[in-house]
């Protein structure tokens, strides 16, 4: 029988803890199950792919270092297999390299342990207002041959896959999820890089450019992807449509 840790009867979001240290396993249980989420237990990486493409959790925390496969080859695994609720990486190692790889696996934040009870709980809890939000946006769009599947990280033209890195598509969700409104650079630097400011460079421009080249017809005119001066980039929704019924 797999570990598990139940709250109270109602309702609540489940969380995954994938970690191979029993104690610290034990411990995070125990603090967020006080904290009000239910949460489901896997002392490694088999038995957390198992758990969370068949149990759908609301989160998984995924510790980095694991006897066997590291959390970070996990978490391409979990992508791959179309997982798409949030996945936060644990780790006490801080190296910003490390991040990076993390973050450009598909996790969608990285915590350096030990995390203190109360930010873990508003991390969490923060993580799933952003995701309940992304939700309720229309996730599948079209237009042209171009197809935007953005649950499954799945982008194709003309029936054929393309090759989008983590941070391109983090672009095209970000701009979705403003609903075709102006999303500024700096709002894309720290939503889809998770820089904690905004440095002056031209990340989001190169990112953006090389998404054109991808995704467009004609990179220097652009149809989807669209510049509005002075502030940013906005998704041309009057274009991308959900497929017809």
């Amino acid at each position: 029988m797999p570990e598990e840790a139940n709250s109270s009867g109602l309702e609540c979001p489940r969380i995954l803890v994938v970690e191979d240290e029993e104690i610290l396993r034990s411990l995070i249980s125990s603090q967020l199950t006080k904290a009000g989420f239910k949460v489901l237990l896997a002392p490694g990486a088999e038995e957390g792919f198992r758990r969370a493409t068949r149990e759908n959790p609301d989160v998984v925390l995924l510790d980095w270092m694991m006897p066997g496969e590291t959390g970070d080859s996990l978490c391409r695994r979990l992508r791959a297999q179309g997982v798409t609720c949030p996945i936060v990486m644990l780790t006490s190692n801080g190296d910003p390299a490390s991040q990076v790889a993390g973050l450009e696996g598909g996790a969608d934040d990285y915590w350096v342990k030990p995390v203190p009870l109360n930010v873990m709980v508003a991390r969490l809890q923060a993580l799933l207002r952003r995701h309940s939000r992304q939700e309720r946006v229309t996730q599948v769009l079209e237009h042209d041959g171009l197809r935007l599947d953005l649950p499954r990280h799945s982008v194709t033209l003309r029936g054929e896959r393309l090759d989008l890195g983590t941070k391109e598509l983090g672009l095209l969700q970000a701009l979705q999820l403003a609903g075709g409104s102006p999303v500024s650079r700096e709002h894309l630097l720290t939503s889809v890089w998770h820089y904690d400011y905004a440095p002056d460079s031209r990340t989001v421009d190169n990112y953006v450019m090389t998404l054109r080249r991808k995704i467009e017809a004609d990179p220097m005119n652009p149809r989807y992807v669209l510049t509005v001066r002075g502030i940013g980039y906005r998704l041309n929704l009057d274009l991308l449509k959900p497929p017809a019924a």
